[in-house]
């Protein structure tokens, strides 16, 4: 054991550092979830990028995904064809999708134009974001009868399931 371990040291500490890396990377994200469920959705009206307002508070019947993101997260790139084709499939159920950015109108514009969505992209300056905390891009803050019940960072590639189960009590 002992020769295993002085012929394989760099190899083991590299090994321990991406672990310790990993732990302090994570449990401060799920530090800073804990508290926040049961959250009621914001109160007041939030802007979009097309120029309407939406009252997220008249929503509480039905479950709501707010998807924090930004144009240069490649991670949010990834998740926003997931959600658009959520939003595709749960169409004129009780479901909606909201994008949140604090990025400037116009390069957000310039990116939908690419990536064409199906739902309201949020311009926020950071009042939403603060209020749930967000560290990283993309988290997805899941609401069910107005309230908090999930948050998620980092792309959740059994979104779809757990979002379809949510809405329609099936995961398929």
């Amino acid at each position: 054991m002992l020769n295993y371990i002085r012929k394989n040291w760099s190899s083991i500490l590299l090994f321990a550092f991406v672990i310790g890396f990993v732990l302090y990377r994570k449990i401060p994200l799920w530090e800073n979830e804990r508290g926040l469920e049961g959250q009621s959705l914001p109160h007041g009206s939030l802007r979009t990028l097309a120029g309407s307002e939406i009252d997220l508070s008249s929503r509480k019947e039905k479950v709501i995904l707010v998807s924090f993101w930004a144009t240069w997260c490649m991670p949010c790139r990834v998740e926003m064809p997931m959600l658009v084709s959520l939003r595709r499939e749960l169409d004129g159920q009780s479901f909606e999708i909201f994008a949140v950015t604090d990025e400037d109108p116009i390069t957000v514009a310039h990116f939908i134009e690419e990536h064409p969505v199906n739902f309201p992209i949020v311009l926020d300056r950071g009042p939403l974001q603060q209020a749930f905390r967000i560290q990283v891009f993309p988290t997805l803050v899941q609401f069910k009868d107005g309230k908090l019940v999930s948050v998620s960072n980092g792309v959740d590639w059994f979104l779809k399931f757990k979002i379809r189960h949510a809405v329609t009590g099936n995961y398929f």
